[in-house]
Order: structure tokens, then C-alpha cells, then sequence
């Protein structure tokens, strides 16, 4: 509301509050409302915003965004996703014996 940053242990715990929580601090102009927090549309959205790559590429990214939500699941939420996830399906990848390519990552 003054248009001044919140301290990084407020933003901190922010971050870490339940959606629903969030939503009500968001509802009264506490801080701004949360996105899209499944992985789907953050996947989809970001492919569709490249621009720069040919559609081959992109049909290419396609086939790793459903390898990552068989892995993942169809709800999956982008900020549950850990960097061990993301290792985690990766190796799998590698384990199913499919090109580097495909694995999104």
C-alpha cells in the first residue's frame, strides 16, 4: 500500500503461508495475489512464450512436459517442485533410455 519492498524475513514467511492464508492477505491489498501455481500452465505458458525456437523444438518440449507430468502428476504445483524433483525425473529419463532432449531439462 506504500509502494515500499517488505523486509526479506516477512517476504520469507509470505512465501511459506497456505494458499488460502495468502488469499485473504491478497484479498486486502497485504500483498499481490499468487499466479498460476500448477505446473501445467507455467509449462505451457512458457513454451507458447518462445518466440525465438522453431516449432520442431517446441513440439520437442511438448513431448518433456508430458514426461514431466506423468512423473509429477496433473497437479502438481510449480512451487512444490524441488530441484530434487527435478533430478529425480531427470535420471528417470535417463533410465527410460530416451534422449536428452525430451527431459525438458
Amino acid at each position: 500500500m506504500t509502494n515500499v519492498p517488505i523486509e526479506r524475513d516477512l517476504a520469507q514467511w509470505l512465501s511459506n503461508v497456505d494458499d488460502s492464508l495468502h488469499s485473504k492477505f491478497a484479498k486486502v491489498g497485504l500483498c499481490p495475489p499468487r499466479g498460476s501455481t500448477l505446473l501445467v500452465p507455467f509449462i505451457k505458458a512458457y513454451v507458447a512464450s518462445r518466440t525465438d525456437v522453431k516449432p520442431a523444438t517446441k513440439e520437442v518440449w511438448r513431448q518433456g512436459e508430458k514426461g514431466m507430468v506423468d512423473f509429477l502428476g496433473a497437479n502438481a504445483a510449480l512451487r512444490d517442485v524441488t530441484p530434487g524433483d527435478a533430478d529425480r525425473y531427470k535420471l528417470h529419463m535417463i533410465g527410460s533410455k530416451l534422449d536428452k532432449a525430451t527431459s525438458f531439462l
